[in-house]
């Protein structure tokens, strides 16, 4: 007889069957999983990429940890990667933009080669991506062009203090110029990309750097070089913030690894519409 007291009319739990090695699987709570499951059994698809990015990150049943074979992060981004984007929201969101944007001067551009942004943001895959927080779009935070444009201004272009302060603002003084978030002009074409570190264990601390060391891919996501994208500077001072912006888009790249070679734009002005 079992030493294990069972309570009367409880039925022992039964044992889950293993999914397939095809099915992907999502760390969720249990009620959203079943919502999940409801949604994807009608047929339907998330299509809200940065959503996909932060919360929906799945793996194929039958992954292990101590299997080199597999790599659940490379499968977790390739399917972001190839998720269509909902047009008529894609739309949308772009009218909203040029609605709020005014008069400002508008910038149109795309990556040399590629470009990211956010690659240090916390997140299940341990390199991060910006998008936009509600509709999950590519974006490039204005906050970012905003510093790069004042870069430029006071390394390269020599601005004056006082130039500096009055299209940028100080703790004191505000700004003349305003910089929007930059976004696709269509939808962006996202491509994986790779690091390759020769020496995971020297990283991690544990060890010195040695050959004997086997490299440790980690993949992460990209704006690939047909990814278009809109700038926007509005205020008093836009023309001067632009011009600086754009040059600062050409010559010195945004985002991570542009001594790397990412992140260098051809740009040009456009009248906003």
């Amino acid at each position: 007889m079992s030493n294990v007291t069972r309570r009367k009319g409880r039925q022992p739990p039964r044992p889950r069957a293993t999914p397939p090695a095809t099915e992907w699987l999502y760390p969720l709570p249990r009620d959203t999983q079943r919502a999940l499951e409801a949604f994807r059994s009608a047929g339907k698809q998330c299509r809200n990429l940065g959503l996909l990015f932060d919360r929906y990150i799945g793996y194929l049943a039958g992954w292990r940890l101590d299997d080199k074979r597999t790599s659940p992060k490379k499968e977790a981004l390739e399917q972001i990667r190839n998720t269509p984007i909902e047009r008529e929201l894609f739309d949308a969101y772009v009218r909203r933009w040029r609605a709020l944007i005014g008069d400002a001067v508008v910038l149109e551009g795309s990556p040399t080669w590629r470009f990211l942004t956010g690659l240090g943001r916390k997140g299940p895959l341990e390199v991060g991506f910006t998008f936009h927080p509600l509709y999950g779009l590519p974006i490039i935070p204005g906050s970012g062009l905003k510093g790069l444009a004042h870069a430029y201004a006071r390394v390269i272009a020599h601005a004056s203090p006082a130039d500096l302060a009055r299209v940028f603002g100080t703790q004191t003084q505000q700004g003349k110029a305003i910089f929007f978030d930059a976004i696709p002009a269509a939808p962006p074409v996202l491509e994986l990309d790779v690091m390759n570190p020769h020496y995971p264990d020297y990283y991690q601390g544990d060890e010195p750097p040695a050959n004997w060391q086997s490299p440790q891919p980690v993949f992460f996501l990209t704006l690939g070089a047909n990814s278009k994208f809109l700038f926007a500077v509005g205020g008093e001072e836009k023309a001067q913030a632009s011009q600086w912006l754009l040059e600062a888009l050409q010559q010195m790249g945004a985002g991570a690894k542009t001594s790397a070679g990412y992140g260098y734009w051809n740009v040009k002005l456009i009248n906003a519409e």
